[in-house]
């Protein structure tokens, strides 16, 4: 009798399962060692089958064996069973959208509907579990309230800084956590300088305005820097002086033309836009340059998410040319 690696049958064939069908030759072990991952699939047949990858999912869906209603789950659904048709990263390869059901394409990255990313990590060894949190009943509410959100690392007890071995998880009720003490708090210097900063430069703008602050401070030069040749001519005016229109320089003719004669500069596309094709390519420059222009963008959850997938395909790139 063999016991089967891959659903945990005994068989009594020495080279084949008489439940699952899989072969224990060593080419057999790695290939479904290679195409183990954290999703599963539902399926009454073989409940015990291991969990595949992303890309068999994707490949599943390809030949039908993944419909819309099939019950999946994986790091996208914190490894909750969810329908297919529900499942971020999966949805949009049947064809719609896992937040509003409208119809998407498997090369999209967000929806044009409702604008949610089609982001899902690739990474087989990321299962997707959601960050542990303390239950009533096993510490008293004011902890519990405490510890709602990241406690700092020098507020953690002893124990809990420790670094945890693999090979025994810990448990929630092994760690013991001392009740907040209560207390004036006092704030950095630091952060009391900087907050005096602020109000000063605030009572600045209101006096003098804001624009003409934003002047004063352009004009101030940076340590360091090689002094800039000062054409020769009046010297401008001090704050709070202004020029009659007799003693006006006229600005001088350089052969540009103003942007103000041409009329409004046409938007380029939106960064999240210009971002996708680059992935869209699929190249070291490309995704290099999208995680470029993701890092010069203002804070948005869309390019974020964005630039997380151009860094795990660069990464990748890089694995696959090693030796």
């Amino acid at each position: 009798m063999v016991l089967c690696p891959y659903c945990g049958a005994l068989s009594p064939n020495m080279t084949r399962c008489v439940r699952c069908n899989g072969r224990f030759d060593p080419l057999s072990r790695q290939a479904s060692q290679n195409a183990m991952g954290p999703w599963a699939i539902r399926d009454e047949a073989s409940p015990f089958a291991p969990g595949c990858s992303l890309e068999t999912i994707r490949a599943l869906i390809e030949r039908g064996r993944i419909g819309p209603n099939t019950i999946i789950r994986g790091p996208t659904t914190n490894q909750f069973w969810t329908l297919a048709k529900r499942t971020p990263g999966v949805a949009n390869v049947l064809g719609v959208c896992h937040n509003c059901q409208r119809p998407a394409s498997p090369d999209e990255f967000a929806c044009r509907s409702c604008h949610a990313p089609f982001v899902s990590d690739a990474d087989r060894q990321h299962l997707g579990l959601a960050p542990l949190q303390m239950l009533p009943g096993r510490a008293a509410p004011e902890v519990i309230a405490a510890l709602s959100g990241p406690p700092p690392a020098d507020a953690l007890p002893p124990t809990a800084r420790e670094p945890i071995s693999p090979f025994r998880p810990a448990r929630a009720d092994s760690v013991h956590i001392e009740p907040p003490q209560s207390g004036p708090s006092r704030l950095p210097p630091s952060l009391v300088g900087l907050a005096v900063v602020l109000l000063a430069l605030a009572g600045a703008a209101v006096l003098i305005g804001p624009q003409r602050l934003a002047s004063w401070f352009s004009n101030v030069p940076t340590p360091g820097a090689p002094p800039e040749e000062v054409a020769e001519g009046p010297s401008p005016p001090g704050p709070g002086v202004s020029l009659s229109p007799s003693d006006q320089v006229p600005a001088q003719d350089t052969g540009a033309t103003s942007t103000d004669s041409v009329g409004p500069v046409a938007p380029g596309p939106p960064p999240v836009d210009a971002i996708h094709a680059l992935l869209a390519q699929d190249t070291d420059q490309a995704l290099q340059e999208a995680i470029d222009l993701a890092s010069r963008t203002p804070q948005d959850p869309a390019v974020a998410d964005a630039a997380a997938v151009a860094r795990r395909r660069l990464e990748r790139h890089r694995l696959q040319r090693l030796p």
